[in-house]
């Protein structure tokens, strides 16, 4: 799947170009008519119709990379080969290091109008809000965890905090639910790589980002290690849009050479 494939269906409509039509008639006196027609010519030659639209079907397509994990396991080799592979092949990328990722940028994600949602964030089957565990594909924030803030969203069970370690600082997660009712706006055929543990440990991640209007969801079935999941995932991009190949087709390449996490057997699966 390259891409053309990943592009999405709604797009802004790019500068137009205008045609000249008949040879107008000027007289050697109308210097004011002459002006007119040479800044009208400018604007032809150039593309800058006034006319013009804001976008159209060829606009570069757009991905993004939101990196929690720079705040734990930093890679910028990873974030560099990502981007350039990306730039590469058209693409505009937006990158959000760990301490831009809050609550408030998964919000807005699906406004992003992105084709290539890549998520290098820690993630977990389960998220705690107060003294209870929720069970849902949930993924950590950089932010520091308030019992105060987003009292309601907790309530509701879409927002908790999550730990690396029970030593470890608190930070705000989002859960499934999060994906469903508190991101704001819908994909557009988005492709999501969730690089994190435990996509798959249970359908509901994948379910909350389909609903949300992405077109296929790619994650692990268990738990790995971020040396693992940047292997695998810089192979992936490259069948992705180097190869143009579909999720179900690039993720059995990418097995086929990496392999399965080799601390816990994980694999890489896809939706639908």
């Amino acid at each position: 799947m390259g891409k053309r494939k990943i592009t999405q269906r709604r797009r802004r409509e790019q500068a137009s170009r205008r045609h000249l039509g008949r040879p107008a008639v000027i007289s050697a006196l109308s210097g004011v008519i002459v002006a007119a027609i040479v800044v009208a010519l400018l604007f032809v030659v150039l593309g800058l119709s006034p006319l013009a639209g804001d976008g159209g079907e060829d606009a570069a397509p757009r991905a993004a990379i939101v990196d929690q994990l720079s705040l734990s396991a930093p890679n910028p080799e990873f974030v560099g080969e990502a981007t350039s592979l990306l730039h590469g092949n058209g693409y505009e990328v937006d990158y959000f290091p760990g301490e831009e990722v809050t609550v408030d940028l998964y919000r807005k994600l699906p406004k992003g109008g992105y084709d290539l949602l890549i998520l290098r964030v820690h993630s977990t089957a389960d998220i705690s809000r107060g003294e209870e565990d929720v069970t849902s594909v949930s993924l950590f924030t950089g932010q520091p965890y308030s019992p105060d803030q987003y009292y309601e969203e907790q309530l509701q069970g879409r927002i908790g905090f999550a730990q690396y370690t029970e030593e470890s600082p608190k930070l705000f997660g989002i859960t499934s639910e999060f994906v469903r009712e508190s991101m704001e706006g819908e994909f557009d055929d988005t492709v999501v790589i969730m690089m994190g543990c435990q996509g798959f440990i249970n359908a509901q991640g994948a379910e909350a980002f389909e609903e949300k209007g992405a077109r296929g969801f790619i994650g692990w079935d268990g738990l790995v290690s971020a040396q693992h999941t940047d292997e695998a995932t810089a192979l992936l991009l490259r069948h992705l849009v180097d190869g143009e190949a579909e999720p179900g087709v690039a993720i059995a390449q990418t097995m086929a050479t990496v392999g399965p996490d080799p601390s816990f057997g994980s694999r890489l699966i896809a939706r639908p």
